[in-house]
């Protein structure tokens, strides 16, 4: 699954366990995503608006 999201296990793992967070279950000690489970939280992902970062005035 890191690998369709282009990052790593413990960022794939994070985002299981955060609160609200992509669906998984752990059977025999691996955790499974269903296809339909990964859609949905991509979908849900993709129309969040970046937050602006402040730009700090020079001194």
């Amino acid at each position: 699954m890191a690998e369709r999201l282009r990052c790593s296990e413990w960022a794939v793992r994070t985002l299981v366990m955060a609160p609200g967070g992509l669906r998984a279950a752990k059977i025999a000690g691996r955790w499974l995503i269903e296809e339909e489970d990964l859609v949905a939280y991509v979908e849900s992902q993709a129309n969040r608006a970046k937050p602006r970062q402040r730009r700090r005035r020079a001194l």
